[in-house]
């Protein structure tokens, strides 16, 4: 009878004990397969965007020759249709570096060639490559005054892109006429570019959606239209 009362606390551990380790094993089976569905969707989205990067990589390189005058001369009409596919051609082929940056991240195989570099021009060449693209729009890129002697370390490359994306955002929701300010300011130990446009900003309730991945503000002709 002493016994009792420790026989059925022993039980009861055992008990308790086969229940979280079936649950445990539940859910490593679930991780299981949350892994396996996740390297799936990886694998379908690399392979996607590397077979569509190619084409579409041909596709702008053929416009630009166009643009160039290879094929003739074009009227009025032809030449903003031209302009049109560039530029959606562009944008294209940045989405499609961008998915693939982004799986190279998640699945750690993302290398970055880092070594200091004069930010000036950097920055230089950043509104040169992307100066084409705010002409349509008629909106300017101003570089602001930078650092004396500021250098960075980073991947010029990666930076470049970077710089690709807040500069074609920032014409994107700039009015006509307007203008895109780069500006960079020496702190302690660090240098903070910034790319400042005259659009209508975030909307209060996309701010914190800002960084997920893919995520896409509302514009206002949508908002409109709605």
């Amino acid at each position: 009878e002493c016994l009792g009362p420790f026989e059925l606390s022993r039980r009861g551990f055992a008990d308790a004990h086969a229940a979280l380790s079936a649950v445990n094993q539940g859910l490593q089976m679930q991780l299981v397969e949350q892994r396996k569905v996740a390297q799936v969707r990886s694998d379908v989205i690399g392979m996607v965007s590397h077979e569509m990067r190619t084409p579409l990589t041909s596709i702008h390189g053929s416009l630009n020759l166009l643009k160039a005058g290879m094929g003739g001369a074009l009227n009025g009409d032809g030449q903003r249709l031209l302009e049109v596919a560039c530029r959606n051609s562009e944008r294209l082929v940045r989405l499609v570096n961008d998915v693939l940056d982004l799986e190279r991240l998640e699945s750690g195989t993302m290398t970055f060639n880092m070594r200091p570099c004069a930010l000036k021009p950097l920055l230089e060449d950043a509104v040169e490559a992307n100066g084409a693209y705010a002409v349509p729009s008629a909106v300017t890129l101003v570089l602001g005054p930078v650092p004396p002697g500021a250098r960075v370390r980073v991947d010029s490359d990666q930076f470049m892109q970077v710089m690709a994306n807040l500069l074609s955002n920032a014409v994107k929701f700039s009015p006509p006429g307007g203008t895109v300010e780069i500006e960079a300011q020496r702190g302690p130990g660090r240098v903070k570019v910034s790319v400042i446009d005259h659009g209508p900003g975030v909307p209060a309730e996309f701010a914190g959606r800002i960084f997920q991945k893919f995520a896409q503000a509302e514009t206002l002709c949508e908002r409109i239209g709605s």
